[in-house]
């Protein structure tokens, strides 16, 4: 049987919220990898086609930050 290692009396352990850093984590590879593309291979040189992918990179950083601090 495994059980969880207990803190140290005075420290209380903080909860992580995983499904945050796993979107998060999510949302910057994609959208990095969107913007990445459309760096290199501009397919439409309008503004949506960076403002999409940019966007999620922000939304995932957000998530990070998010789920690091709960």
């Amino acid at each position: 049987m495994s059980t969880r290692p207990t803190p140290p009396p005075g420290r209380r352990r903080r909860r992580t919220d995983v499904l945050s850093l796993v979107l998060g984590l999510m949302a910057v590879m994609y959208g990095g990898a969107i913007l990445f593309s459309r760096m290199v291979h501009p397919i439409d040189p309008g503004l949506l086609s960076v403002a999409a992918p940019a966007s999620l990179v922000i939304v995932g950083l957000i998530g990070l930050i998010a789920g690091s601090r709960t």
